[in-house]
């Protein structure tokens, strides 16, 4: 599933929180009528289940979710509306389609595509929302459910068309940039082989940044609102006007705006609307290009800006311009006169595609993205000895552990570290040990807390002195291993001044499989490696 646009990224409820209308529905209805029926509107849903560090700007005001409605039950809602119309098409337009969707459906694999910047907890959210809209199972939602992220779903369309595919050619770097509604994520890819078999690698950890098309929808609206407001037409008249303005320069002005007209006409109300302090005539509204600029420009430089810095050390990169927003004809032009012309630049303007969409059913046949980077670094909270000399370790409680060592607690022990690069399906370990004063303490379950963090392995903390984990560190999930007869798996160790204790090993995995995360446990149990499920609980969604 691609993400909506967003005249589609909306869906109205009723005041018992059922929908009844979806997408371009939902938008096209009268909103101050529907209001009075008992309808309300959840517009840019998607924004709100954006992680912390993919917060929208200050400047920008995102309207609440109608009331008692939760994240989790919109996306419910839109895929059971999605998945619905999708088997009704299939069965509607293939021979026998309903025969053959009945066999089918029970191993058809299901792949949602999203923001690069979204990690484990947001796909939790749509894999809950998967089951409960009933496209599969919760037993079988981790096999038939695949995520990707749009930039690789969009890098997947673009490398596939004959304009594109030609070209390519081993040791190439790709820059993708997908412009969509609310977020733009960047990705470098290097083109490792071309041919028998298309395989890229991913080289750095992509960039996601709030600088999508509706922000240039919201600098428009600000601007026309303060416009009527300082013209002295009472909020009736603003509010109407404003409307009609956003709802042309969304429709007409911003799809075709390419930085070359000198004077714009934007329909803000009927035709006998007449304001000549702010050249209204006929209900036509003239508007000077530096001011449509205006309303791109601060997305585009944030843009151009990301772009640059995700192509900083390139030797003479190829850059591809993919989604909704990156048909603009304006920031085309942009990024051409930035990064070096049209023979450098590459956008899928086939008529009626949807690289995202596309690209998602592509990466899930070819899957020819053989290496990514970690955007994130991943670890655990561990304890470690304490040095009196150290101010980090002065102030904390200190432990006495089973072994004689007096250690502190809330150390950060980190997995894996961000822009490493990893093989798809690979996995990398880290050493753990746990310590036991007698075998009678010894729970028959290892458990862990997987975190991520955005900051550099130079932190060697990751909770304050009281005990609270810093803002910067997210639970990824809960992994645990139930072991039979641990006991066999204890090391006996004696130390003269406490006695003997009991050490427990073990190996914490973190294995990256196409663009999902799940780790597990390992040990030795008589001579074997034994090795845990792969239990991967998103956090709670907060």
């Amino acid at each position: 599933m691609a993400r909506p646009t967003r005249k589609r990224e909306a869906v109205q409820a009723t005041q018992l929180d059922m929908p009844v209308k979806y997408g371009a529905e939902a938008i096209h209805q009268d909103i101050e009528a529907a209001k009075d029926r008992g309808l309300h509107l959840a517009k840019y849903f998607k924004l709100h289940l954006h992680p912390a560090d993919m917060a929208p700007s200050s400047g920008f005001k995102l309207d609440p979710l109608p009331r008692g409605v939760t994240i989790n039950q919109v996306y419910t809602d839109y895929l059971r509306y999605l998945y619905a119309h999708t088997r009704n098409f299939f069965q509607d337009h293939v021979f026998h389609g309903q025969q053959v969707w009945q066999t089918l459906a029970l191993s058809m694999e299901i792949v949602l595509a999203h923001p690069n910047g979204w990690g484990t907890r947001e796909q939790g959210v749509l894999r809950s929302a998967a089951v409960a809209a009933g496209m599969t199972t919760e037993a079988k939602s981790r096999e038939q459910i695949s995520f990707v992220t749009e930039a690789e779903a969009s890098v997947q369309f673009c490398v596939c068309q004959p304009q594109t595919s030609t070209f390519l050619t081993s040791g190439m770097n790709l820059v993708v940039c997908d412009a969509g509604g609310s977020t733009v994520d960047t990705t470098v890819y290097n083109v490792t082989s071309a041919q028998p078999t298309l395989q890229l690698k991913e080289t750095k950890a992509s960039a996601c940044i709030q600088a999508g098309a509706i922000f240039v929808d919201d600098a428009a609206e600000s601007w026309l609102r303060g416009r009527f407001k300082a013209a002295g037409l009472d909020q009736d008249d603003i509010d109407a006007c404003t409307a009609d303005g956003l709802d042309h320069f969304i429709n007409f002005t911003k799809p075709n705006f390419s930085g070359t007209e000198d004077v714009l006409d934007l329909k803000v109300g009927k035709r006998r609307l007449n304001v000549a302090s702010i050249s209204i005539q006929g209900g036509r509204m003239k508007v000077a290009k530096s001011n449509v600029k205006s309303f791109f420009d601060g997305c585009v430089d944030r843009i151009i800006n990301s772009v640059t810095s995700q192509s900083s050390g390139l030797y003479n990169p190829y850059y591809i311009l993919v989604g909704g927003f990156g048909d603009s004809p304006y920031l085309k032009s942009m990024i051409r006169t930035r990064f070096g012309g049209s023979n450098r630049l590459t956008t899928s303007n086939i008529p009626g595609a949807k690289a995202v969409a596309d690209g998602a059913a592509i990466w899930a046949v070819t899957k020819s993205v053989v290496s990514r980077a970690a955007r994130y670094s991943y670890g655990i909270p561990v304890v470690t000895p304490y040095d009196q000399f150290n101010t980090e370790h002065v102030g904390r409680t200190i432990i006495n552990s089973p072994s004689g060592t007096r250690k502190v607690g809330g150390a950060w022990s980190e997995i894996v570290a961000k822009d490493t690069v990893m093989a798809d399906n690979s996995s990398v370990k880290q050493s753990y040990y746990q310590e036991f004063s007698s075998l009678h303490e010894v729970p028959n379950t290892i458990s862990q807390t997987l975190y991520s963090t955005l900051l550099s392995s130079s932190y060697k903390f990751m909770r304050n002195k009281s005990g609270v984990i810093y803002s910067d560190w997210t639970a990824v999930c809960d992994v645990s291993a139930n072991v039979q007869d641990i006991k066999s798996v204890m090391t006996r160790k004696y130390n003269p001044g406490v006695g003997p204790y009991f050490v427990l090993d073990f190996q914490i995995a973190i294995h990256f499989g196409g663009t999902q995360l799940s780790a597990h446990i390992e040990w030795e149990q008589n001579g074997r490696t034994m090795t845990g499920p792969a239990t991967v609980i998103p956090a709670s969604l907060k």
